[in-house]
């Protein structure tokens, strides 16, 4: 944990990539009807960097077996890491632990 908690500090605070870099992970690449068509997987609002979901003052990873990471534009990072497929969780407990929130 400590180690994967070193990586997203890195990618906000720098280090690990130049800030262009960053940048160009972190910017939603994807045109308006690729975003429509990859709703169900990315959900709304939200888009596809290089190997991240990008949604408004958000970037991060929800993977299906249950690890989930984001940092937020005000420099939050959540990482929760369990062993529960994503899809298998009750629909609150998902959009809870997936809130910029907590």
């Amino acid at each position: 944990m400590d180690d994967f908690h070193a990586f997203t500090r890195m990618l906000r605070d720098g280090g690990l990539l130049s800030p262009a870099a960053v940048a160009e992970l972190t910017t939603d690449h994807l045109t308006p009807r690729q975003r429509a068509a990859a709703v169900d997987f990315l959900g709304p609002d939200t888009g596809w960097g290089y190997g991240l979901s990008v949604s408004p003052g958000r970037y991060g990873w929800a993977g299906g077996l249950g690890t989930l990471w984001s940092t937020t534009s005000d420099g939050t990072i959540s990482i929760l890491m369990t062993q529960r497929a994503l899809w298998t969780w009750p629909e609150e407990l998902f959009a809870e632990a997936s809130s910029p929130a907590w």
